[in-house]
């Protein structure tokens, strides 16, 4: 595979079509590369229903770009990206196509 993402879901065996569940969301932090963003994600045809592919674009641009991540930090990319992650799945809709907007950043927290 040419990417982390690919190796991870062949390592997991992730999207076969045989695969009994595909609900799945795999988070992949990829600061090799330098350039575009650093969080993508591997995703189940079971998750995409409630979070579709404009979703994850979406959020790998919110949280994932270089500009984020030199503010605020890779740890906080990260929890931003779970948190608008399960506070999606968790609402009354169970369906988001945007991100939400609360986030943490260290301005916030008066840094």
């Amino acid at each position: 595979p040419n990417t982390p993402g690919l190796a991870i879901r062949d390592y997991w065996n992730l999207g076969k079509p045989d695969q009994i569940d595909d609900k799945y969301i795999v988070l992949v932090v990829d600061q090799f590369g330098g350039r575009g963003n650093v969080l993508n994600f591997n995703v189940g045809d079971g998750v995409k229903f409630a979070l579709p592919n404009i979703f994850w674009t979406r959020l790998s641009g919110k949280y994932g770009t270089t500009f984020y991540v030199k503010e605020n930090g890779m740890d906080l990319a990260i929890l931003n990206a779970i948190d608008a992650i399960t506070s999606c799945l968790r609402s009354e809709d169970a369906f988001c196509v945007n991100v939400p907007q609360e986030g943490i950043t260290l301005k916030s927290m008066g840094f």
